[in-house]
């Protein structure tokens, strides 16, 4: 039975004042006991994180709908519009991605004139730059902590002619239905992810080796291709039983050629971490070997991994080799380098490590200079060519050079047209093009 002392006072005075002499004090003492109780339960309601017996206000509102949506500027808005927000938040948080300043402490706490105390700075103020091409907060942590990663960034990629027996990275093309062929590290288990999945292909890790056939006891030669997500994932994990080899995984990552790695995928490669091999800076005046220097040595130009192997795309469209013998037109292309009087070469400049060519200035009877390059793929600065080019990549048309790559093979290089069929083609290989070299006294003959 609860007490009715105290309930009794109170409600003798208010029964005198209402003029009700007839209400029972023990029902409004129980009455105030159960007010009394859900306000108490309210309050502990609240204490524990929940509602305090109404709907949360606007400000509780939108911070949940930003919590929901997942976006840090909402949340960061919603949390500097909450009630009392400008009393806590002294600064503006730092987003993710955004320019960030503060201040880290450099000394430990001693006290003012300390023998111990050094004339450098109590705190070092730092500052972190916008950065809108990786936003990811290990980058953030890295430069705080000062740090190596271990993956340097790559701002120019080197690709190269890779041995397809070993480590490299190439792009598969987007219909393919490859998936990958490892052993996941962390579980065991086969990852049978599809590896494609861009519009463009995927440049994914990937090398030629030998794999078990089950319809035969012989093996059998395989592409093997790996997720390009995780490099600690897959490529350092296990072999599938039916892989026969697994070549050592390198430090630097070679690139192949024709790959043409965006700056996006780039980066995607380095989260992963995939260290690319950086192409060598080449400045105005180290861009090329002037021709007093000529002939230049053998070793100039290393050997290339397959020096017999040629570009099959040029300017992202797929090109063909054919050596059938010299057409109409290219005959008569041979004929008219012939006919060209008061020709003489002004200038011949040879691309040095890791490029691999030459440019040579040509200079008419008209008294125009034109460029012709001889590289992988060599080509021509007049009118004629760069026509011809543009109608016939992408459009099926005929490839045809013009009369000033003829000329230089025909009177500086004396090749023939009808036995060297190689110049006809619109990709060189490395051998090919070291020959031209070789022939017009650029490089010293072996």
């Amino acid at each position: 039975m609860p007490s009715c002392n105290l309930a009794e006072t109170v409600h003798n005075r208010w029964l005198q004042q209402s003029g009700n002499m007839m209400t029972c004090l023990y029902a409004a003492t129980v009455d105030d006991l159960i007010r009394a109780f859900m306000q108490i339960t309210s309050y502990r309601a609240w204490l524990k994180g929940g509602t305090s017996g109404k709907g949360p206000d606007k400000g509780t509102l939108r911070l949940r709908s930003a919590q929901r949506s997942g976006d840090p500027k909402l949340i960061a808005e919603a949390v500097r519009n909450f009630p009392g927000a400008e009393d806590l938040l002294t600064r503006a948080g730092g987003l993710e991605g955004a320019e960030i300043f503060g201040s880290t402490k450099r000394k430990l706490d001693m006290p003012p004139g300390s023998s111990h105390d050094s004339h450098r700075s109590d705190t070092v103020n730092y500052s972190l730059p916008r950065d809108g091409r990786r936003v990811t907060r290990a980058r953030i942590e890295e430069a705080l902590d000062g740090e190596d990663s271990g993956v340097q960034h790559t701002t120019s990629v080197l690709e190269s002619d890779c041995d397809p027996s070993k480590w490299h990275i190439a792009r598969l093309p987007k219909k393919s239905a490859r998936k990958c062929q490892a052993l996941q590290a962390d579980s065991g288990e086969p990852c049978n992810t599809k590896i494609q999945c861009g519009s463009d292909g995927t440049p994914a890790p990937t090398y030629a080796g030998l794999k078990k056939d089950y319809r035969s006891p012989r093996n059998v030669a395989a592409e093997f291709w790996f997720c390009p997500d995780d490099i600690g994932r897959c490529v350092k994990g296990s072999k599938k039983r039916f892989v026969v080899d697994w070549p050592a995984v390198p430090m630097a990552w070679p690139v192949k050629r024709c790959t043409n790695l965006t700056m996006k995928e780039v980066l995607a490669l380095e989260e992963a971490g995939f260290q690319l091999q950086q192409r060598g800076a080449l400045s105005p005046r180290r861009k090329f070997q002037v021709s007093m220097d000529m002939p230049l040595p053998r070793s100039h130009f290393p050997i290339q991994p397959n020096p017999t192997s040629y570009n099959t795309f040029r300017h992202g469209y797929a090109i063909r080799r054919s050596m059938d013998p010299p057409s109409i037109e290219q005959r008569n292309k041979w004929s008219s380098a012939a006919l060209m009087n008061n020709c003489y070469v002004s200038k011949l400049d040879a691309l040095p490590y890791p490029g691999w060519g030459c440019v040579i200035t040509l200079v008419t009877g008209k008294d125009k200079s034109y460029c012709v390059t001889f590289t992988g793929l060599p080509g021509c600065s007049c009118p004629g060519f760069l026509k011809m080019q543009s109608e016939a990549l992408g459009k099926k048309g005929k490839w045809l050079y013009c009369k000033h790559v003829y000329y230089i093979l025909r009177y500086l290089c004396k090749l023939d047209y009808q036995k060297d069929l190689f110049m006809h083609a619109p990709s060189y290989s490395f051998n090919e093009v070291i020959r031209i070299l070789e022939l017009a006294n650029i490089v010293e003959k072996v």
